[in-house]
């Protein structure tokens, strides 16, 4: 990634925003607090290999948290961070899907 002094965000969005299924996951972690991976697959109608490797991206560039209870896997939009904010706030402007 080329880092670009007057960016707030050290990533492309082409690259956030680069399938269906990202912005997905996106929106649906946007409009929950805290989400189970079973209940992300659900919500975003895909497989879990499929939703885990999104997943991962995310973790890889600092968007999402995970918690893990036992067997249960916790996602979450990291919200204290600038990028989680705007993408909170902006995907909150439209209505749910």
């Amino acid at each position: 990634m080329e880092k670009n002094r007057n960016s707030w965000v050290d990533i492309k969005a082409e690259d956030l925003l680069a399938t269906k299924l990202r912005v997905k996951i996106i929106n649906i972690l946007a409009r929950c607090k805290e989400i189970n991976i079973s209940g992300l697959v659900k919500k975003a109608r895909s497989n879990h290999a499929e939703v885990m490797k999104q997943v991962e991206y995310f973790k890889k560039i600092g968007l999402v948290d995970e918690k893990y209870y036992g067997r249960i896997h916790i996602i979450r939009i990291k919200s204290n961070k600038l990028l989680g904010k705007i993408l909170i706030d902006f995907f909150k402007m439209f209505k749910e899907p």
